[in-house]
């Protein structure tokens, strides 16, 4: 495939590979949407992890206490499977950032009011601080970032389709 005439971004240093002498279909991943797809998720991810580094927050983070918040809203008492079934995360991987989460005082885990098992996750006054001060902050950032979609609606639609 002649990389130099396709019709899409591709950085000169890609487009001057012989990639079919590697191999044929080597191209085709250079061109293919999953392509594309990583480097829309990495850019987005660049630039929201270097807005939130200012409030000394992860994306995981960022994404749990965002999550938690809204959950107890409701009045749920939400545990850590809980958030690990909302985003679809590692319960491991929702431990571990939920001690952090405490040690920097924004959550606290107290006794589950029905699951003697479990431990109920509860943002502090410091956690729903911090919370809406950077939840503006993203949505503002996430406004701006998908900005130059034609048809934002269209967009999610088709994502939707290959989860």
């Amino acid at each position: 495939m002649d990389l130099e005439s396709y019709p899409v971004d591709l950085p000169q240093k890609i487009k001057a590979i012989d990639w079919d002498s590697f191999s044929p279909e080597i191209s085709k991943i250079l061109v293919s949407p999953s392509f594309y797809m990583r480097q829309a998720q990495h850019s987005h991810e660049r630039k929201l992890r270097e807005l939130l580094a200012s409030f000394d927050l992860t994306q995981t983070q960022f994404m749990l206490l965002a999550g938690l918040m809204v959950m107890t809203k409701r009045g749920d008492a939400v545990t850590q499977m809980d958030l690990a079934d909302l985003f679809k995360f590692d319960k491991m991987l929702v431990s571990k950032v939920l001690r952090t989460l405490e040690k920097k005082g924004l959550i606290v885990r107290e006794k589950h009011p029905v699951d003697s098992r479990a431990k109920s996750i509860v943002v502090t006054d410091n956690g729903l601080a911090a919370i809406d001060s950077v939840l503006k902050l993203v949505v503002k950032f996430d406004e701006e970032y998908f900005s130059v979609l034609d048809n934002k609606d269209e967009f999610i639609r088709q994502l939707k389709k290959i989860q």
